[in-house]
């Protein structure tokens, strides 16, 4: 019976763990954040997904990069454009993104790119995605590059 009572208290500290959402820092448990992320997650993909899509349709996917321009300067995905959210520069640029292309959002932790993802989905685009978890899980070094 110890054993159960561990495990139920394991599950609900993880069930109730502080989830960091839209670029903000970790707080106290948000109900609504949890129920937008589900409602989001049809548009959330792993970056397999992108790089599947990469690999499948060539030029067909756009890459556009959340993080401002020093931390996009260290290393990008390739063939990445950058638009930072923090600046607002995104909020003014992401209208002229086409709509019959893929378009996959990359920040540093994901958060801005939820911000992205919910902005664009409400002016109507629909082939668009958010990399879960941004940079931080990104595997592939391979397919990254660096410079200005």
């Amino acid at each position: 019976m110890r054993h159960a009572t561990v495990v139920f208290t394991a599950f609900l500290i993880f069930l109730f763990a502080p989830i960091p959402l839209g670029g903000q820092e970790s707080g106290p448990f948000d109900a609504d954040a949890l129920a937008d992320l589900r409602e989001l997650s049809e548009w959330i993909a792993m970056p397999e997904t992108l790089v599947y899509r990469m690999q499948d349709r060539g030029g067909g996917v756009l890459i556009v990069d959340l993080r401002n321009k020093d931390r996009f300067d260290e290393a990008r995905i390739r063939g990445a454009v950058n638009h930072p959210w923090a600046s607002g520069e995104f909020r003014s640029f992401f209208a002229s993104l086409p709509r019959d292309r893929d378009i996959f959002l990359v920040s540093e932790d994901g958060g801005y790119g939820l911000d992205a993802l919910r902005l664009m989905l409400e002016a109507g685009y629909t082939k668009v995605y958010s990399i879960e978890g941004g940079m931080r899980n990104w595997p592939y070094g391979n397919l990254l590059e660096s410079g200005k």
